[in-house]
């Protein structure tokens, strides 16, 4: 019920509760949408706001019956759309506010401004990297091309080079722990590629002891999992790479990571990254 885009229903057994409904309201720009249980479910709805507004919502607005075409609720929306998906944000641009209360965008929490004063008292520290001018330490980086290309195979020899502090086509690497989460290529592929990565770089598989590699190819290699209420879920996988040492992490998969998690973890990477 925060923004606009996620759409949720506060809910009967959260508005009863003053500790748990403000938590999930304070600040927050909430709308109310019928239930199929409510004998006037745009009564209720509006019911609904007002209560969100008692209890610090910034603002609220209510979906009315007429917006959802004749469903009970945004659950039964959902289902008679039988898998074609909902346009949640177009309900929410339908949402009216409450009686009473003017109109609100929905709230953006930017950050505070620089403090160039501050800054100005200290020297710029310049940017960090794991491979001089090709990969930055701390950032999120895109190894795209053609699929054959020989991205994961790169990729790997790029993991090699790092935790052994070899040069990388030249340039030399800031040796650091990595880890590599391969969701495509399974332990057989990482076996044999290795091996001759090794060989390659004149040393053994047991030399690479600072390369961690995670096979993900058998499973569903979510960071996190969207649930309808509440905050998302944080899978084993995305604990498993955050946790220990954790300088560098090499992702070889395909759409199934969502960015932000990625960028979420090359935040919280060990210090020094």
């Amino acid at each position: 019920m925060h923004t606009a885009h996620m759409l949720r229903q506060i809910g009967a057994d959260a508005i009863h509760d003053d500790e748990i409904s403000a938590e999930r309201v304070r600040g927050r720009y909430c709308i109310a949408a019928p239930s199929g249980v409510s004998r006037d479910p745009d009564a209720a709805a509006e019911r609904d706001a007002r209560r969100a507004l008692e209890l610090g919502a910034s603002a609220a607005a209510i979906i009315t019956r007429d917006a959802l075409g004749g469903a009970a609720d945004v659950a039964d929306l959902i289902e008679s759309a039988n898998g074609a998906g909902v346009d949640l944000a177009a309900l929410v641009a339908m949402a009216r506010p409450v009686a009473g209360h003017a109109a609100a965008a929905v709230p953006i929490d930017w950050p505070a401004p620089l403090d160039l004063t501050a800054l100005a008292e200290s020297d710029p520290l310049p940017p960090r990297h794991i491979v001089p001018d090709w990969l930055p330490a701390g950032e999120v980086t895109l190894l795209a091309g053609h699929g054959g290309a020989g991205k994961s195979q790169l990729a790997l020899y790029t993991a090699a080079c790092v935790c052994l502090g070899r040069a990388w086509c030249g340039l030399e690497a800031d040796p650091r722990p990595v880890t590599y989460v391969s969701a495509e290529d399974g332990a057989d592929v990482l076996h044999w590629r290795l091996t001759r990565i090794a060989a390659h770089l004149g040393v053994t598989l047991a030399d690479l002891s600072a390369l961690r590699i995670i096979d993900a190819s058998h499973i569903d290699a979510e960071l996190m999992r969207e649930i309808p209420y509440g905050e998302p879920i944080l899978t084993a996988l995305y604990e498993l790479m955050r946790c220990g040492a954790l300088r560098y992490v090499m992702i070889g998969s395909d759409r199934r990571i969502p960015r932000e998690e990625i960028e979420r973890i090359a935040r919280e990477g060990a210090p020094g990254r």
